[in-house]
């Protein structure tokens, strides 16, 4: 029961090493797996970052090219004042600036803030004579163009004549005195279809074009809202007033994690599969001494019965080896049967001790033990004593 108990233990001792090395083979492949996966994910939405990045420079490259066209053409619109503060060739030049320049949609002059001149005049009638320097939400924008004599760009906001647009005032001085303005107006679609966003965005990107209101200071969208704003890229779009922003958004802000997730349940697959050969690996050199110790043990149980048996048999027993013959162990039994004592049985061989008529039967017999024929035989032959009497054996 002991030997049992034991043998058990060594059993359970080595389930318990090759299944910790299979464990800890698992979670050494999972964390390295993880690790390289986490590496492809970060590269991946690097490289996402740098494309949104690449297209925000681009919108704002058009948006840029598209003013800078615009205050060209205030310029020119300007140059139609005299020094006398007379307007000449509106209706000659107007349209020659704004037929052949498809980046605005209306121009004007506003003497004083107040427009008097404006092309086309289809759809626009109705600003006609009004005072832009008495309008709460247009004049802060107005006052901030000729405090700094530069073309300020207001808006997007809602025309007075219908529609959202971003308006490029230019301030106009005569002898160092105000006299008004030249305006270009852009509507937002022609904006938005200049910066190229609707053709950039294209099945993977969303944007929005916001600004702040100078007012309240609160941020403003102009286009259909779009979930998950505040985890989109952004980047502020360097114009005159520095207000504008626009906005990128993935459509699939999950398509790069949906990307790897395969990939993450092919690394646990594996990471069991390696653990588990590891482990299988492992057990079979300590199963095997496992069970050399088990022999062992029962191969000295086995020794110790043999021993019992062969000193206290009733019989004579004798160890023979089968290629030279001789005597290598005799019991008591048989050192009395025959008259010799064991140290002298171990100088002779078994045809020492057979009678010469037997011993060529039991030769045989040994040559085809030997020869792996059998295993085993048995004969009744006679034995020679030492007083050269003969006994049955």
């Amino acid at each position: 029961m002991k030997e049992y108990k034991s043998g058990l233990y060594i059993v359970r001792n080595i389930f318990s090493r090759s299944v910790l090395a299979g464990i800890f083979s698992f979670l050494f492949f999972v964390f390295l797996g993880y690790f390289l996966l986490w590496q492809r994910f970060q590269i991946l939405n690097d490289r996402e970052q740098q494309e949104m990045s690449n297209i925000i420079n681009l919108v704002q490259n058009n948006v840029e090219q598209s003013l800078q066209n615009s205050h060209s053409i205030a310029l020119s619109l300007a140059l139609l004042v005299d020094d006398e503060g007379n307007i000449k060739n509106f209706e000659e030049i107007a349209p020659q600036l704004v037929d052949g320049n498809p980046n605005i949609d209306v121009v004007q002059l506003a003497p004083g803030g107040i427009i008097t001149k404006i092309y086309p005049l289809e759809g626009n009638r109705e600003v006609i004579n009004y005072n832009i320097l008495q309008e709460n939400s247009l004049k802060r924008e107005a006052n901030e163009a000729i405090e700094t004599r530069k073309m300020y760009f207001a808006g997007p906001f809602e025309l007075k004549q219908g529609g959202i647009a971003v308006v490029g005032r230019l301030p106009i001085f005569i002898k160092k005195e105000f006299w008004g303005f030249s305006a270009v107006i852009i509507k937002l679609e022609n904006l938005l279809r200049q910066s190229g966003i609707k053709k950039l965005a294209g099945s993977k990107y969303q944007f929005q074009f916001s600004k702040k209101d100078v007012l309240t200071g609160e941020e403003i969208f102009f286009l259909p809202e779009i979930k998950n704003l505040n985890k989109s890229y952004s980047k502020s779009v360097t114009l005159p007033d520095a207000d504008w922003k626009v906005y990128i958004v993935s459509k699939n802000p999950s398509e790069i994690l949906f990307l790897v997730l395969p990939f993450g349940f092919l690394i646990l697959i594996l990471a069991a599969w390696l653990g588990w050969i590891i482990s299988k690996e492992l057990e079979q050199p300590a199963k095997l001494q496992a069970l050399l110790k088990l022999q062992a043990g029962e191969l000295i149980q086995s020794e110790l019965k043999f021993r019992t048996i062969f000193d206290q048999a009733a019989i004579g027993i004798a160890r023979l080896d089968s290629i030279s013959g001789k005597i290598l162990e005799t019991n008591a039994k048989y050192e009395e049967l025959l008259g010799y004592t064991a140290e002298d049985l171990t100088k002779l061989d078994y045809m020492q001790l057979t009678h010469p008529e037997d011993i060529q039967e039991d030769y045989n017999n040994m040559q085809r033990i030997n020869s792996g024929e059998i295993r085993e035989y048995t004969i009744n032959k006679r034995n020679i004593k030492k007083k050269r009497r003969y006994c049955l054996g």
